[in-house]
């Protein structure tokens, strides 16, 4: 349900696309972090590697308020790892739990910071 709506639903403009000078190659691929879209208490951080490139990603979650549930195996309190193959994509998502709860993180591609994403839950 949440990979349908991130591919089909949610609007070009919140896709937050990587901009790293050493890793122009990933330019295409894109993250979106969406938590106020779906008429619930729920959202989620969705990645589409669009390289034709393996992607590998470090996720450091930035939560207040809310907790990330899936894949609750691959997620601590502090990062997790995704990798993709070219054409892949990835979902994890989010459980806000308090009608304030910020939502951000930072992902970085092999050691370089790519980008820092951050919503308010309303």
């Amino acid at each position: 349900m949440f990979r349908n709506y991130a591919l089909h639903h949610v609007s070009v403009e919140k896709r937050k696309f990587f901009q790293s000078k050493s890793k122009p190659e990933y330019s295409k691929s894109y993250s979106i972090l969406d938590t106020s879209s779906i008429d619930s208490w729920f959202g989620f951080i969705f990645i589409k590697n669009e390289s034709d490139f393996k992607l590998r990603l470090e996720i450091m979650p930035k939560l207040k308020g809310a907790k990330l549930f899936y894949p609750a195996d691959e997620i601590d309190e502090v990062s997790f790892s995704v990798e993709l193959e070219p054409g892949a994509d990835s979902i994890s998502l989010i459980r806000c739990h308090s009608p304030g709860a910020t939502v951000g993180y930072t992902s970085v591609i092999k050691n370089r910071i790519v980008e820092e994403v951050e919503h308010s839950h309303q």
